[in-house]
């Protein structure tokens, strides 16, 4: 049986809490944070549930088709400035993976005030298919309604990736405002 001087298990003990620190900064490190725009972006959404937050015009089938066009007008009133792509979630996405205004993000990491999309023109299954976009609540994800055009919490995260992913065969992509 081997035993331990008190100098080593002093030096054994320093080792094991420097690890451990070690370990906790890279824990605190790599959860992801919400931004200031973001909780600007979240709280704006929540505040406008059950209301219209675009015209119901044509060009959305009056609100049928609103959700890009609902959530641009949702992020210009928090922020100040639309997302981009008018009314399309094609044009959406393009400008979300081009921009340095906003960062991809997993799923798994989406925080509330986060962009949440599956664009028209992405299904696997599906190529003439609409998208859809929203903005990322706590459990919830908000946006337009197709059957009135109001904003709503109107999907979870599991009903929005079986819907949008595995039944529509849509790519699902996360954006984070900086």
């Amino acid at each position: 049986m081997a035993f331990l001087t008190l100098q080593q298990l002093k030096d054994a003990l320093i080792a094991a809490r420097d690890y451990l620190q070690r370990l906790q900064s890279n824990i605190s490190t790599s959860m992801p944070t919400q931004t200031a725009n973001g909780q600007l972006i979240y709280t704006t959404a929540r505040s406008l549930i059950g209301k219209h937050v675009i015209p119901l015009t044509p060009e959305t089938d009056y609100g049928v088709l609103g959700c890009a066009a609902s959530v641009n007008a949702v992020v210009k009133r928090a922020i100040g400035v639309e997302i981009g792509g008018g009314a399309s979630t094609a044009l959406m996405l393009a400008f979300l993976m081009n921009t340095t205004r906003f960062e991809s993000v997993l799923l798994a990491d989406a925080l509330p005030g986060d962009i949440i999309i599956s664009a028209t023109g992405k299904s696997t299954y599906y190529p003439n298919v609409h998208g859809h976009v929203g903005i990322c609540g706590q459990t919830w994800i908000m946006s337009n309604s197709s059957e009135d055009g109001t904003w709503e919490a109107n999907y979870t995260y599991s009903m929005w990736k079986a819907h949008y992913g595995d039944m529509l065969g849509f790519p699902i992509q996360v954006f984070r405002v900086l």
